[in-house]
């Protein structure tokens, strides 16, 4: 009988035999597929040992089966946290907004329902369920801090600040109030504010890593003008650059090499000149020339380019010169590829993992690292440039092969007599990259690039992406 296995199961579980017990408990939950406390059994099980990924997988091949639509608010929570943990948003919010109105408003629901749909650019939809919330818990941290980075993505930076001011004027005595407070100050550039903030951050937890490593960037970042490219641990090295010492700057880099990750060794790897790279063997992923790769996606006029640009004009994240990123005189949304929810978004997203897939098939551009486009996720996000528009030079740090895909390009841009709007990677091995309309590009996320000023009264607008790391299975 499913209850008698049912109980088996807790009674091996409590013994501490956690296999037999998963044996015994999917054993009854095919006998009995819509028992809801069999199935929290298998959730919690699972949890425990941090399976997220079977536990997702679990659900999906259950419901697919047997058609449960009537699921208890328990199991949505419980496979809605492991979706969460996954980065699988889609289905925490498909999970989640089929609960009960007044259910959502709960900040246990409300909390993962918002971050997932931040996550996929949902943002008034987002902010709708947060203010509800707060409606009935007026002073939740939480639900505050989400709402302040709800206002934050769509460039409301002042209303962001009154919510973080306001969950740190409840909570006084609380790091992450402040901590994110600063984190919010340094996005915006305001230096002075977060070296505040994270120095009462440390009056209350003293000696706290997070607001001394935080403190440590400020700092190199203040100096430097560039957070994303200069780590705390190369400061000696960026200083040794800038006086064109390049002997001593090979041997502080080298030095450091097992103290910063990949990323940020091939980045910094990439100020040096030639010669200096092929001393330590990097001179082939550091050269642009041989790790772009270009191809016409769309071609010129097809449907489809001005289906996207439509979209991303429409976009409710659309903000100018957003704080934290790199554009210029112009404007870019929040997340518009992880939750495609329209035809040409989704084709697009397609099209652009098959070139992903051509991409790594002709290029090793992260010296012998297995690099598989299984492995990777895609997160993209539109840039509309107006005139004088340009892109500071910077890298896509948590990212493994980035890209752009040109949809509109002014004839001034795509004109080859003039470096006008170009894409350059500004290397010791300058490359420049005309575009063109339906173009992508796609390269290793380490290379230094940025675009050079386009003065066209005709908007330049374009896709860029990154092909992250999917998380751990």
């Amino acid at each position: 009988m499913p209850e008698d296995l049912n109980q088996l199961g807790v009674s091996a579980a409590m013994q501490g035999d956690l296999s037999k017990a998963e044996q015994h408990f999917i054993t009854a939950l095919a006998l009995q597929p819509k028992n809801p406390g069999i199935f929290l059994n298998i959730a919690k099980l699972m949890q425990m040992q941090g399976r997220h990924f079977d536990l997702v997988r679990l659900y999906k091949t259950h419901m697919e089966e047997h058609c449960w639509d009537d699921q208890p608010i328990q199991i949505r929570f419980q496979v809605a946290h492991s979706a969460l943990q996954t980065s699988n948003f889609s289905l925490v919010v498909n999970l989640l907004s089929k609960v009960q109105p007044s259910e959502q408003h709960q900040p246990e629901i409300a909390l993962p329902l918002s971050e997932a749909l931040i996550q996929i650019g949902k943002l008034n939809r987002a902010g709708e369920i947060l203010k509800e919330a707060l409606n009935i818990h007026p002073k939740d941290p939480s639900l505050l801090t989400n709402l302040a980075i709800v206002e934050t993505e769509r460039g409301e930076y002042a209303r962001a600040e009154a919510l973080y001011g306001l969950v740190v004027d409840t909570r006084p005595r609380e790091f992450l109030g402040h901590y994110n407070l600063g984190q919010f100050y340094s996005s915006l550039g305001r230096y002075v504010d977060a070296e505040k903030s994270f120095h009462t951050c440390l009056n209350i937890i003293p000696d706290a890593p997070e607001a001394l490593t935080a403190l440590k960037n400020l700092k190199a970042g203040s100096e430097t003008g560039d957070l994303e490219i200069n780590s705390t641990n190369l400061t000696h090295y960026f200083k040794a650059i800038e006086a064109e010492n390049w002997q001593d700057a090979t041997r502080l880099l080298v030095q450091q090499q097992k103290h910063i990750d990949h990323l940020q060794f091939l980045a910094a790897a990439c100020e040096l000149p030639s010669l200096h790279q092929k001393q330590i063997g990097v001179h082939t992923v550091c050269d642009p020339s041989k790790q772009v790769y270009t191809m016409q996606l769309f071609a010129d006029g097809e449907e489809i380019l001005e289906d996207l640009a439509k979209q991303i004009i429409q976009q409710e994240s659309l903000v100018w010169n957003r704080a934290g990123k790199p554009t210029r005189e112009g404007l870019q949304t929040h997340e518009v590829l992880a939750g495609a929810d329209t035809d040409s978004l989704l084709r697009l997203k397609k099209s652009l993992q098959q070139g992903l897939v051509q991409y790594l098939q002709n290029h090793d551009p992260w010296w012998h690292q297995n690099i598989n486009s299984d492995n990777l996720t895609i997160s993209g996000w539109g840039v509309v440039l107006k005139k004088g528009g340009f892109q500071k030079r910077h890298i896509h740090p948590d990212a493994k092969i980035s890209g752009v895909l040109y949809i509109k390009v002014p004839e001034s841009t795509a004109s080859k007599k003039s470096e006008e709007g170009n894409l350059v990677f500004s290397t010791q091995h300058a490359y420049s990259v005309t575009p063109k309309t339906g173009m992508v590009v796609f390269f290793p996320s380490y290379l230094p690039h940025e675009t050079i000023p386009h003065y066209s009264t005709t908007d330049r607008i374009c896709v860029a992406f990154n092909f992250k790391p999917k998380k751990n299975d």
